[in-house]
């Protein structure tokens, strides 16, 4: 008995140790992020690199058309299930009557200096419903020195 209660003592932490998070995304620092990542799906953390115990979060100002709106980094990282579309930003403001979310990008194309992404935006009403039919797709250049990190959604091939 003795023997198989020392198993388990040893046998359950070691497995904690080497279980799976929940997490589909990865954070990647820009001097790693090349052109061997378009097409992908990816998140920008701006400026200040996220974290659990983070209490204030970056803000950046995007151009949509001819409104330029300020948006907050939204993370939702509990440091083990931390899901790819549990990040985005949020508008601060309402634009047109309307809160907006960056929900994601996708990469069309990487330099030294610059992300060049094409940016997927929903919106919502003041009673935070989203309005099917209102998503909208903007090309947006993205300069790598605003660029804390690259969350990249981590596809099954990836595993």
């Amino acid at each position: 008995m003795r023997k198989w209660l020392f198993f388990l003592s040893c046998i359950i932490p070691t497995a904690v140790l080497f279980g799976q998070d929940g997490s589909d995304i990865r954070y990647l620092d820009t001097e790693k992020f090349d052109k061997s990542y378009i097409g992908r799906l990816i998140q920008i953390d701006y400026y200040n690199k996220s974290n659990i115990i983070k209490t204030t979060w970056d803000t950046v100002e995007i151009s949509i058309g001819a409104s330029i709106i300020k948006f907050a980094e939204h993370r939702e990282d509990d440091g083990l299930n931390n899901w790819f579309y549990g990040q985005y930003l949020k508008s601060t403001e309402y634009a047109n009557g309307y809160k907006v979310r960056l929900v994601k990008s996708r990469v069309d194309d990487v330099t030294n200096d610059y992300i060049q992404v094409t940016e997927y935006f929903d919106f919502f009403s003041k009673n935070n419903i989203l309005l099917a039919g209102k998503r909208i797709q903007v090309p947006h250049r993205i300069s790598k020195k605003i660029v804390s990190q690259v969350i990249i959604k981590v596809e099954k091939t990836d595993m």
